[in-house]
């Protein structure tokens, strides 16, 4: 199909010299051909190959594929192999006449590394057909949507499509702040199976038991073996299972003329009572704790039973204690059997233990901050082994000790239940000492006025304490906020006052030049003109004061400079915002606007 605004412009261009031809007598007829082109593919992804096609008489032709390569052929193919969106260009010479039809932005490559796709395989089979999804490309979010209802998130997965039909799979993705989503369709043939298989109606169930077989399926049924020497040679036939035990059942049938044996295992379950049920005394406590469980038959108990508590407790007995040292929520599994048919069951999250807690009370003297009393609140302990930290144990059931000296003591007890689990359980006891009074402060440097923020980093608490900021002013707050107007560097002390058991006196912290303010240049901008007509030169001067180190001019066109006093030209009109930014030592900078008017 030709472009009708090419025909136009190839048919004006043919009148025209036809006419002119005719005023000089050489007048000859208007060609009746058009020339086009049409690409085969005008978009995807590289190496993305176009095939070219020419609508034209005999000629020659010169192609541009807008990628700097060209072409004489007639019908070329070109392979992109480079992002871009391309302007195709044709230049033919057909008898006397020439000329260049020119289509912009016909050819689109787009990125690889955005480009979202899948692949499936296979695409057909008989139900349950599995099939293979592959991700292609890096999505940030992805869901499956396989077409029978089914979704999925993984990267890489697999479906069964368990019935036949035509399935259209679909990628829904999210990548690079856009969602959008891919769909393959009609993609995935499922043909229907050759389906046989047969239901038993009551599978499970406490002697005597009676169940019926029902074949499922295009079939002639020959015979049945139920499984405890009674065979059927009817199509669906009743059955009633008086002894306990696991019974497996047989189909004979035909089908399509081929006979056939489809067997179950163990399909019916004859048990002889209610399965037993889990009890235990008390479900939740503190560790160490101690729990009575039973498996009550219901109503005949088990004929044995296995308990497993955690991975290190195990029973056999049909009541029996566990004891659980660790806080933490615990399954209980009972498995149990009734002769050869054994099943388990499993109360999730079944006991609570809590943690014990160990406190620790003052039991010194007034002013005494090393004797502590430790006591444990715990579960059912009924001894217990005290480890101080500092070389010394107790197996008191709530001791006191005394610690010699500042530091941090873990203080650890071994609590002994009475079922002989074992609880661990630690507290730190931080003993304050004299140590040495110390502050810090924070940010140490910055632009004037600059905010600092001091926190007292003394191991005791001070009766008394007076801050000296080093610009004349002072404070007894015990984390002062303070603020320095004027550029400079200062020490900061701080004087301590101490009244305590362990340590007593004055002591003075000093930090020389701990603080460093900065000066804050003033920014004074003169610009000559501010208004005329474009191209308008306008000369800049910074008038700034203070100790400046650095300067920087934005023209508010785009255009910056580095100079100190830099004459720019605005070549467009319009209204234009200029700035001035100074800096000085530390990063303190400030900046002057000035507004320029550019009339056209």
């Amino acid at each position: 199909m030709s472009h009708p605004l090419r025909m136009q412009t190839i048919s004006v261009l043919f009148l025209t010299s036809a006419l002119l031809m005719m005023s000089f007598g050489t007048a000859e007829p208007m060609p009746s051909w058009t020339v086009d082109f049409f690409p085969d593919i005008p978009q995807g992804y590289p190496p993305l190959c176009v095939a070219f096609t020419l609508d034209a008489p005999a000629g020659d032709f010169v192609w541009d594929f807008g990628d700097n390569i060209s072409s004489t052929s007639r019908n070329p193919t070109h392979c992109y192999r480079k992002p871009g969106i391309y302007t195709i260009k044709l230049t033919y010479f057909i008898g006397e006449a020439t000329d260049t039809i020119t289509k912009r932005e016909l050819i689109t490559v787009l990125d690889p590394d955005a480009r979202i796709d899948f692949s499936v395989t296979p695409t057909q089979g008989k139900a349950p057909l599995e099939v293979a999804f592959s991700l292609i490309g890096n999505p940030t979010t992805y869901t499956w949507h396989f077409g029978d209802g089914v979704i999925s998130s993984q990267r890489r997965t697999t479906h069964i499509y368990e019935y036949g039909g035509i399935y259209s799979p679909k990628l829904v993705y999210c990548f690079d702040g856009r969602c959008s989503e891919v769909v393959h369709h009609a993609e995935i043939l499922v043909k229907d199976p050759d389906y046989v298989d047969f239901q038993v109606q009551t599978p499970a169930g406490i002697a005597p038991i009676c169940t019926q077989f029902v074949p499922i399926g295009d079939i002639e049924v020959l015979s049945w073996d139920v499984g405890d020497d009674k065979i059927y040679f009817t199509k669906k036939p009743r059955h009633c299972y008086k002894n306990p035990g696991t019974y497996t059942a047989t189909m004979t049938y035909v089908v399509n003329g081929v006979t056939r044996s489809l067997t179950k295992e163990h399909c019916v379950e004859v048990w002889p009572s209610a399965p037993p049920t889990i009890t235990a005394r008390t479900r939740e406590g503190l560790a160490p704790l101690c729990v009575q469980f039973e498996a009550s038959g219901n109503p005949t108990n088990p004929t044995n039973v296995l308990w497993n508590f955690a991975a290190d407790k195990a029973s056999t007995d049909r009541k029996t204690i566990a004891g659980y040292g660790k806080p933490g929520r615990y399954d209980v599994i009972l498995s149990y059997c009734y002769g050869d048919l054994c099943r388990e069951i499993t109360e999730y999250a079944y006991i609570t233990v809590h943690e014990p807690t160990i406190h620790a009370a003052e039991a010194g003297p007034l002013g005494d901050i090393r004797t502590y009393r430790f006591f444990v609140e715990d579960g059912d302990g009924i001894s217990y082994s005290w480890d101080f930290g500092d070389g010394n144990f107790s197996n008191d059931i709530s001791p006191v000790h005394t610690f010699l000296g500042p530091g941090v003591y873990r203080v650890t007890v071994h609590i002994i239940s009475s079922c002989y689990t074992v609880s661990i359980v630690s507290k730190d006891i931080e003993i304050s000492g004299p140590g040495t009074p110390d502050f810090s402060a924070t940010p140490i440097a910055g632009c004037a006025p600059h905010g600092v923020q001091f926190s007292e980093q003394s191991t005791l608490i001070p009766k008394k304490r007076m801050w000296e900021f080093g610009d004349g002013t002072t404070s007894e707050l015990r984390n002062p906020f303070h603020v320095y107007d004027r550029p400079g560097s200062y020490s900061v002390s701080v004087i301590y006052e101490f009244d305590d058991p362990l340590f007593t006196g004055e002591q003075k912290v000093t930090k020389k030049e701990l603080i460093t303010v900065y000066a804050v240049p003033q920014a004074v901008l003169e610009v000559i003109p501010v208004t005329g007509q474009v191209p308008l030169s306008v000369q800049f001067m910074d008038r700034s004061m203070g100790p400046a180190m650095r300067h920087s001019f934005d023209f508010g066109d785009g255009q910056i400079s580095f100079e100190k006093n830099p004459i720019h030209q605005y070549v467009r009109s319009g209204t234009y915002t200029a700035t001035l930014q100074v800096c000085g030592e530390g990063g303190c900078c400030t900046e002057k606007k000035a507004d320029i008017y550019v009339e056209g």
